[in-house]
């Protein structure tokens, strides 16, 4: 993945997701052995006849689907019609837009994923955390190692009473490696927990909105020059603690769409990133359930070894099918 030394990330982002690791300073860091590369963007022609907005959600087979403009009308907003939510430019996402989301070849492609998935998973209520805080501590805990030692790191925090920003402050960098031992190289997190915190009261006053506000390549920017927030760190505190709309590329996401074809081993993970935001209206519950489906299917189906069976995207070309 991108940046160098202390600001490669792991996992982050991707509670359960498995990774490659690589033998780097005080421990692991993980590095994309998954290639991937921009896919065709080429135009399609005019569809024959858009699919009904009133088709049913089904939630079993290979081949269920519902259309754009319905995905989006029952699910996101929570019961609200997606039409009136409101992208980054500020301009409501209407059925027109959404139907624009299939003129090319990979925004029909990528619909043809999330589609399908979110048939067959529903809403994935992501990110699997009480707080904004949580989040971010998360973000970070989670890089190179699984969730379910993340989890056991946070409680730990939360019985210390540890869990809000000033007590984060002000805890010894000791006694916070202590406290999330069970989430690996604790000593190097609890590092990266206080180089985060340090800037978080230096900068912006501890106040996590205005640490995130403002356009969102520069927050990324202020979050990326902070040792040990790579950029699949950077997006997931963003997109999960402070609801901007980035797209959080982790091993499943790599390895999902390169067995499908739409990358391969030459891009880089803003490359990655920049296919979703070229392809998708760049809108915070989208991309929020897309990613959180990605890695369902990715924990179900789609690890190191791939066990296609029941998959929802089986029906899809995928290797092996060459």
């Amino acid at each position: 993945m991108g940046g160098e030394e202390d600001n490669d990330d792991g996992d982050a982002g991707c509670p359960e997701g498995d990774s490659a690791k690589e033998s780097e300073e005080l421990f692991h860091e993980v590095k994309c052995n998954e290639a991937w590369g921009a896919g065709e963007g080429d135009e399609f022609e005019e569809d024959d006849e858009r699919e009904k907005e009133d088709q049913s959600v089904k939630r079993s087979g290979e081949d269920a689907a519902i259309s754009p403009t319905c995905f989006f009308h029952l699910h996101f907003g929570h019961g609200r019609s997606y039409g009136a939510e409101l992208n980054q430019s500020g301009k409501s996402v209407d059925a027109e837009t959404i139907g624009n989301m299939k003129r090319t070849k990979n925004a029909r492609g990528l619909m043809d994923i999330l589609e399908r998935l979110f048939a067959a998973y529903g809403p994935r209520d992501w990110w699997p955390a009480k707080t904004k805080t949580e989040v971010v501590v998360g973000a970070i805990l989670t890089q190179n190692t699984a969730w379910k030692n993340v989890e056991r790191a946070i409680r730990s925090l939360r019985e210390a009473h540890c869990l809000h920003w000033k007590a984060l402050r002000d805890v010894s960098e000791e006694e916070l490696a202590r406290l999330i031992r069970s989430s690996g190289t604790f000593r190097v997190k609890a590092k990266r927990l206080k180089a985060f915190v340090d800037v978080l009261w230096k900068d912006h006053g501890g106040s996590l909105p205005a640490m995130l506000d403002g356009e969102v390549e520069e927050a990324r920017a202020r979050l990326l020059k902070i040792s040990g927030v790579g950029p699949e760190t950077a997006d997931a505190i963003l997109l999960y603690a402070g609801d901007r709309p980035t797209f959080v590329v982790d091993a499943y996401t790599r390895r999902i769409l390169r067995r499908h074809f739409f990358i391969d081993d030459r891009a880089d993970y803003d490359e990655v990133r920049g296919l979703f935001h070229s392809e998708l209206p760049r809108d915070v519950n989208l991309f929020n359930e897309y990613h959180a489906l990605l890695v369902e299917v990715g924990k179900r189906h789609c690890r190191t070894k791939a066990d296609c069976g029941g998959c929802p995207l089986a029906a899809l070309r995928h290797e092996g099918e060459r």
